[in-house]
């Protein structure tokens, strides 16, 4: 396998960073994979198309133009942190947010740097370094009093470590060289300092780059060319366990062990069972369920949701999604459906059923014509819902957006002046949502967002069951489509079989393992995708296990 091409440092790191943002930034107008072809707001995967065929109508850009180099995310930069310094106590970092995506945080497109995030990568690195060398001899991985050989070892181990491949020739020289000059080369433990904060700051470390061997021409447009196999490795970590590759994949990588979907498929179920996989996978449906509304919405003070309930909430959710996944070997249709979660002793109040000890989690079995999988949880609920009354608007909207990828448009500037309706006396929630968007304007889109949204009347703005609202019997029925449902277990039970939530799914699946929506350009990857899902009886892992072995996952294309 060929040599990839290295940057030279020479120390000029931070300007590395800066020119390699301008690279990812792109030189020609991107893709808008959040348009739809008729001008509307679409799903945002780049597909142009809400219709159930899944191919777009319109000219199609050159699949998949790509990034030569993407940023690590906040959360993968500090797994991989984690990972790289497994002898010390990684300090949890304060950095500016990163920009979400349609929803998710590893849009390489997105992620480009600030003038502020480069100092925190700088201050980041210098307490790192710090804390990693009061162990010099553990971080070495030999006796520093070997001087030269112990620093050559250390910048080839870790270099090879922390740049996810091994050192080109130059960069090691470099390296060596920088370790070497005063004040390291009469002190080791400086000379480490200060090499590692070299390491940590260069864009070999902080971007995955994804550059042509040396002597490769690139592909031509619309053509795809063979990833290296270090490449292949960090695209499978960073996706299966947001964060750096481990020693057994490294190796692969080095034997050249990554190259057939044999080998791919033995490495992916073998990270799968990995606790790192639970990491990503929960950050994926974190960001997929939209679980970080519940820190923001406000209630009445007579609810008393304080941050401890917010807490349970989620805690709830990732429990739940861990429990389905990991420990049943679930489908979506468990995600969707399943009337199991666990409570602990504030949240079994508003499921109606026994609280545990204080401070115990129990498993508890729902009712299942109240309760079904996730969109009938506290987390999804109470996040959905204002402070005195639901909204079957939030609800709606994030069904047919997050769920079914239905493209709705923009609301009109008149949408954001409506005041959030209160039922009078005698009128339900219902019947207060459907006054306040009867006016035609509103009704373009809230024909189809209300009677998907109204599924969910049973719930209270925590996410408690009622079967009666101010009074009056509570009208749960819906529709969406030739769809007809009364509540929202009817209509998760119908979701679960449909193909554009299938669909949908697969979707956000690409959008995360590629970081971001360009891969869904590539020509017939989405239903490849999705009929790899169907085979598999729609087992989420077996899903992830189909994205890594399909050639796509291992090629590239040119770069913008």
């Amino acid at each position: 396998m060929k040599p990839r091409a290295g940057l030279h440092l020479h120390g000029v790191t931070v300007a590395c960073c800066v020119s390699l943002a301008m690279i990812a930034c792109g030189g020609d107008d991107p893709v808008t994979d959040t348009q739809a072809e008729d001008g509307t707001t679409g799903d945002g995967d780049g597909d142009g198309d809400a219709s159930d065929s899944g191919d777009g109508d319109g000219e199609v850009p050159d699949a998949g133009m790509k990034l030569p180099a993407r940023r690590l995310s906040h959360f993968e930069y500090q797994n991989t942190l984690r990972d790289l310094f497994p002898h010390i106590e990684v300090p949890v970092f304060d950095m500016t947010a990163d920009p979400s995506s349609e929803g998710f945080d590893n849009d390489g497109e997105a992620l480009v740097p600030s003038g502020l995030l480069i100092e925190q990568y700088d201050n980041n690195a210098r307490a790192i370094a710090k804390l990693a060398t009061e162990d010099l001899p553990t971080l070495l991985g030999c006796d520093p009093a070997e001087g030269e050989s112990c620093a050559q070892l250390f910048v080839d181990e870790f270099g090879r470590r922390a740049f996810r491949r091994p050192l080109t020739a130059a960069e090691r020289a470099d390296f060596m060289a920088f370790f070497l000059e005063s004040p390291g080369s009469a002190d080791m433990r400086v000379g480490a300092e200060l090499t590692l904060q070299l390491f940590l700051q260069s864009p070999q470390f902080l971007y995955r780059l994804e550059l042509p061997a040396e002597g490769e021409e690139l592909p031509a447009a619309g053509e795809f060319a063979p990833l290296g196999e270090h490449e292949v490795a960090s695209r499978m970590s960073y996706f299966l366990w947001s964060s750096m590759p481990d020693e057994t994949l490294l190796a692969a990588a080095d034997d050249g062990a990554l190259s057939t979907p044999a080998q791919l498929e033995a490495q992916a179920r073998r990270m799968l069972a990995d606790d790192r996989a639970k990491d990503a996978f929960l950050h994926f449906h974190e960001q997929w369920f939209d679980l970080g509304r519940i820190d923001t919405v406000s209630k009445l003070p007579e609810h008393n949701f304080d941050d401890q309930m917010r807490a349970s909430a989620k805690e709830e959710s990732l429990r739940f999604i861990e429990h389905v996944i990991f420990d049943e070997d679930g489908t979506l249709d468990d995600l969707l459906t399943s009337n199991r979660t666990f409570v602990d002793e504030r949240l079994a109040a508003i499921y109606g059923v026994a609280p545990p000890e204080p401070g115990v989690w129990a498993e508890v079995e729902l009712d299942p014509t109240q309760r079904a999988g996730f969109m009938t949880q506290v987390a999804f609920l109470a996040g959905h819902g204002h402070p005195l009354n639901p909204s079957p608007v939030l609800r709606g909207v994030y069904s047919l957006k997050d769920v079914l990828c239905w493209p709705l448009g923009a609301p009109p500037p008149v949408a954001e002046a409506m005041m959030i309706p209160e039922a009078p006396d005698g009128q339900t929630n219902r019947e207060a949502y459907e006054a306040l968007t009867a006016a035609d304007e509103c009704q373009f889109c809230h024909e189809i967002i209300n009677p998907v949204g109204f599924a969910f009347e049973h719930y209270d703005t925590l996410g408690a069951w009622r079967d009666q609202d101010n009074g009056n019997p509570v009208d749960a029925s819906g529709h969406f489509q030739e769809a007809m449902f009364n509540g929202a277990p009817e209509m998760m039970s119908q979701l679960a079989q449909r193909s554009d939530v299938h669909r949908c799914v697969s979707k956000k699946w690409l959008r995360f393992a590629y970081g971001g929506g360009r891969v869904l350009l590539t020509p017939d990857i989405l239903p490849q995708t999705e009929g790899s899902f169907a085979d598999a009886d729609f087992s989420i892992t077996e899903l992830m296990v189909a994205i890594v072995t399909h050639p796509r996952f291992s090629s590239y294309a040119a770069p913008n």
